[in-house]
């Protein structure tokens, strides 16, 4: 399986140095959340950096409504699911479902995405605090994305373990802490 590495970073200037260095790493993709009301990385310089494909790039959908799902199916090349393995083994299925419904050769690319954070209590306090603090407008489910963080090497593997033997292509690991050291941390687990 593939492994992958996100950051959601707040202070843009620090991207070029995060990229840099994940890069350099045994990450197959890198990324950045976005989110349209929040002081993170435009996406849109993060696409205008991105390797050239044919086709265009890969088009990703998350989502937890079957709508949203049936959009992967219509539109995308895959599925990025940003739960832990037991909640993405249902939509994983739908994503599946929709996919054969409309004919679609191949197979969608099916991406975890998971919450990390790893280093002393107060980095990871640091990052649930980020955390809580992006996904606050979602009241109770943002107390479960920080509840779920994985904070401990054992956790990460088990997780990656875990969304391998539900046929996941890929895993991104969301790396909440601010600390660039983050990056060599995870590489150093899953290379």
């Amino acid at each position: 399986m593939k492994i992958g590495l996100a950051a959601v970073l707040r202070d843009p200037v620090r991207l070029l140095d995060w990229a840099e260095r994940a890069d350099a790493g045994p990450f197959a993709r890198i990324g950045v959340n976005d989110r349209i009301v929040y002081d993170s990385p435009d996406i849109m310089v993060m696409v205008a950096a991105a390797p050239v494909r044919a086709g265009g790039p890969e088009i990703l959908f998350g989502g937890f409504t079957p709508t949203a799902l049936a959009r992967v199916a219509r539109w995308g090349d895959g599925f990025i699911c940003s739960t832990l393995p037991e909640g993405a083994k249902p939509m994983f299925d739908m994503v599946r479902h929709s996919w054969q419904e409309m004919g679609r050769d191949a197979k969608p690319l099916l991406i975890g995405q998971v919450s990390t954070a790893l280093g002393p209590e107060s980095i990871v306090d640091e990052a649930r605090s980020a955390a809580l603090e992006y996904y606050g407008f979602m009241g109770d489910y943002a107390h479960q994305i920080v509840q779920d963080m994985l904070t401990t090497a054992n956790d990460v593997r088990d997780t990656i373990a875990r969304y391998d033997d539900l046929g996941a292509d890929e895993i991104m690991l969301g790396c909440w802490a601010d600390d660039i050291d983050q990056i060599d941390r995870l590489a150093d687990l899953v290379g």
